[in-house]
């Protein structure tokens, strides 16, 4: 088996229920420097995956069960990416609660 760098597509929507973020904490010298004499430092976050997350009606899940659904795979994930050796990983998420409150 052969694996090849490549970047993929990952769709996230806005009706999503949740979304789980793997991000890795990149900074990187501008090649400037301060008047104090210090180099510039450009810090940011580049995702490495995005995990959309939808519920279905028919599972009747309160919201605080599908916030622990969500909190289980993030931590999950935590534990997985806290082995990525010379890298500044991260998990986070955010919970769509109300997408239509007009409809």
């Amino acid at each position: 088996m052969i694996i090849e760098d490549q970047t993929v597509e990952v769709k996230v929507w806005d009706h999503n229920d949740a979304v789980i973020f793997v991000y890795e904490s990149v900074h990187e010298k501008t090649g400037e420097v301060h008047e104090s004499g210090v180099p510039v430092w450009h810090s940011y976050k580049q995702v490495v995956t995005a995990i959309p997350v939808d519920f279905t009606y028919d599972e009747n899940l309160s919201d605080d069960d599908k916030l622990e659904k969500v909190r289980n795979a993030a931590d999950a994930l935590s534990q997985l990416y806290s082995h990525a050796g010379d890298y500044e990983m991260g998990v986070s998420y955010y919970i769509n609660h109300n997408p239509y409150i007009n409809s």
